[in-house]
């Protein structure tokens, strides 16, 4: 679409319709100049890729293309296809869903690569999360959270919207899924305002059926920022927590245990937190054990780290959280679980600085040239 100099393709799927594809590609070969639009507009308006299926917006440089999820619709990307969004694309969800997750129970969440424009307003959700089965006590595993790459542009999110990379919860015995990642190098700039959120926490951990202990929760995801910025202001989140602990379902077997908070990276560029912004790298909390059991309840996960090795991390305002999870209480006469260690701020090079806000329960520590100033 759009692949002639000079000329527009324009699609709309609107009023409730459908619309299922293969490979989709928007204004995607240079050197011609021409551009392309996708509108998914309404409430039952859905475009549905098939698996496997290229999803490609843009080029390096010439044309414009479009992809707007908006009021109610869905796009439906496939979670295995490459997404790519190029120099020239752009992707809109407002108020819309915009999802690459599989069919299966155990899917892990998809993959979208940007150097162009993302922005997501309203209530607008792209989804990345790892599938999970529907009953939690069949023996399925659950995917991993998904992947998003900012190679260049912008990310942009405002209103309550949301970018969701957790892992899912995992089914009976299966240890629960790792979060997803975001990735910021390129000199993107990626800014959550308002009361959006970026979403990568760790998956449930499975159920214990049998005599035994349930399974822990996942590990947090992780955020890197090679160069490029995070910005977070208003009462933005991101939270890379860890996943809470399984629950046991048979009479004698214990709760799982919290999974680890995730890790913030930042080995260049910036991140800022500004009013009442929140990052959140928690230990996930550690599950009860069942009544009978001779098991201890569920450990809490440990706190996740802060790694600055070059560039710089400035709070004017708002929460850094590493605190560790809440094991389980103790219950029966048989001992609570245990509790986790906090998390860690590593500094060992550029700047970490205090202007307001405030960092809940974690450990400092800087080595080699790292600066760390305390202003407020």
């Amino acid at each position: 679409m759009g692949t002639t100099s000079n000329t527009t393709g324009i699609v709309r799927v609107e009023s409730g319709a459908d619309l299922n594809l293969g490979e989709l590609t928007i204004t995607h070969q240079g050197p011609v100049d021409g551009s392309g639009s996708l509108t998914v507009t309404g409430s039952g308006s859905t475009v549905n890729q098939s698996a496997g299926s290229a999803l490609t917006l843009g080029h390096a440089t010439n044309g414009t293309a479009t992809l707007t999820v908006e009021n109610g619709g869905v796009f439906n990307a496939s979670n295995t296809g490459a997404i790519n969004v190029n120099a020239t694309g752009n992707l809109n969800v407002d108020s819309g869903t915009f999802q690459a997750r599989g069919p299966g129970a155990s899917d892990d969440g998809g993959t979208i690569n940007t150097s162009g424009t993302v922005t997501v307003t309203g209530n607008g959700l792209v989804n990345l999360n790892g599938k999970q089965p529907a009953d939690y006590l069949t023996a399925v595993p659950a995917g991993q959270g998904g992947a998003l790459n900012a190679t260049g542009g912008t990310i942009d999110l405002s209103g309550t919207a949301r970018i969701l990379g957790s892992g899912g919860r995992a089914g009976d015995e299966f240890v629960g899924p790792a979060g997803g990642s975001l990735t910021i190098t390129g000199g993107a700039a990626v800014s959550a305002v308002d009361s959006s959120l970026l979403e990568f926490n760790g998956g449930t951990g499975g159920s214990q059926v049998g005599f035994g202990v349930a399974r822990p929760g996942g590990a947090g995801g992780t955020v890197t920022v090679t160069s490029g910025s995070l910005n977070l202001t208003g009462t933005a989140k991101l939270t890379l927590d860890g996943g809470l602990g399984g629950q046991p379902t048979a009479v004698a077997s214990g709760g799982g245990q919290g999974g680890t908070g995730g890790t913030l990276s930042i080995n260049g560029g910036s991140v800022m937190m500004d009013a009442s912004a929140l990052i959140s790298l928690g230990g996930g909390n550690g599950s009860r054990r069942s009544l009978s059991s001779s098991f201890p309840g569920g450990d809490a996960g440990a706190g996740g780290q802060v790694l600055l090795s070059t560039g710089s991390m400035t709070i004017n305002g708002g929460l850094l959280t590493l605190d560790a999870g809440t094991p389980a209480t103790a219950t029966g006469g048989f001992p609570s679980g245990a509790p986790g260690a906090h998390g860690t701020i590593d500094v060992t090079g550029g700047t970490f600085e205090m202007n307001g806000g405030e960092v809940f329960t974690g450990t400092f520590q800087r080595s080699g040239v790292g600066i760390f100033n305390h202003n407020d």
